[in-house]
């Protein structure tokens, strides 16, 4: 499967796992960030991520440095820049553009292979502007997902960043939800490197 199919999937799947996030009604509770291939708008990653790796699978830790993405419409400030900046270490995380969305890291993973690297974060907004509040029908975005995709030598391909607004009840919806996603984003690495075994 090409990288469109790959990343239709891991939309089928949010959008299978969204009703479980979702407290009310609100059909405007989920907001993107992206850059690289496939984004709407789209904008070309700017920025590296300094990325160590323990065998093909285990991330150990991970640091941005100027990758941008922009907020995808219709969400607050859609089609403005944001500079997406995270570090593994600290456990921080921000979004900042004409406002600063931040939070902590409560998970990361990552592996190696196909040509590529990735990065996954599972992140708390614990700091949203109105707006986004507002939007996202939440005073913080829970159950945030963060895809990013890098070369071999550390810049940015792809990144996606995915807040989901509303906090589930029970707390094992959101690891279902969340788990969805990166059963995706597994079955996508694993297809690159069983092609890039084939090519070679």
């Amino acid at each position: 499967m090409n990288k469109f199919t790959w990343r239709s999937l891991t939309w089928v799947a949010l959008a299978i796992a969204l009703p479980l996030f979702s407290q009310s009604a609100n059909a405007t509770n989920i907001a993107t960030f992206q850059c690289g291939t496939g984004s709407s708008p789209f904008t070309a990653c700017a920025g590296t991520v300094a990325a160590t790796y323990s065998g093909p699978l285990t991330l150990t830790a991970a640091s941005t440095a100027g990758l941008t993405v922009v907020s995808e419409t219709p969400t607050p400030q859609g089609g403005l820049d944001f500079l997406l900046a995270f570090n593994t270490g600290t456990s921080a995380i921000s979004l900042v553009g004409p406002e600063t969305l931040s939070g902590t890291i409560d998970s990361f993973t990552g592996g190696t292979g196909g040509g590529l690297n990735t990065v996954d974060l599972l992140v708390t907004f614990t700091s949203l502007p109105a707006d986004f509040a507002a939007y996202l029908g939440a005073a913080a975005g829970s159950g945030a997902v963060t895809n990013i995709d890098l070369t071999l030598g550390g810049v940015a391909a792809t990144a996606d960043v995915t807040i989901i607004g509303s906090t589930p009840e029970p707390a094992s919806l959101a690891l279902m939800g969340t788990g969805i996603v990166f059963c995706a984003r597994l079955l996508r690495r694993k297809k690159k490197t069983a092609e890039a075994a084939i090519t070679a």
